[in-house]
């Protein structure tokens, strides 16, 4: 076999090697330069990611927004325990939590860790009315 035959059958082997690799690496992701050696098996960063996925806000009528603030209202008025009431110089006082409290005054109710600031706006010997706080 002489030098020119030999340098042939290496052209034509290179070429088809290339040919090869360019048709393997649709098939495979191990030939196509796309996947690092070291990657974990099965491991697939060019994984399709999902869009998000829009969330319509519902409007709430205003029916509905005051049947939630009534009874968000019950429920923190469940957290407050009235333990006596008195009037004096006729001004009602109740003890709530340990604390006397008047018409005008200021309390700070937590639930389920978050602070809620409601101002009391009336008072009668076994009833409280609040106001909540915006900030």
């Amino acid at each position: 076999m002489t030098k020119r035959t030999y340098q042939t059958i290496v052209c034509i082997g290179f070429m088809l090697s290339v040919i090869y690799s360019a048709t393997a690496a649709d098939k495979l992701p191990y030939f196509s330069g796309k996947r690092d050696p070291f990657w974990p098996v099965g491991y697939a960063p060019f994984a399709k990611k999902s869009a998000p996925k829009k969330v319509d806000k519902q409007r709430l009528t205003d029916a509905e927004l005051r049947a939630l603030a009534l009874a968000q209202q019950e429920r923190l008025k469940r957290q407050l325990e009235l333990e006596g009431s008195i009037s004096k110089a006729g001004k009602r006082y109740i003890l709530i939590n340990g604390n006397l409290v008047t018409t005008g005054d200021l309390l700070e109710i937590v639930v389920g860790g978050e602070v809620y600031k409601l101002k009391v706006k009336g008072l009668s010997s076994n009833n409280i009315q609040l106001e909540p706080l915006t900030e």
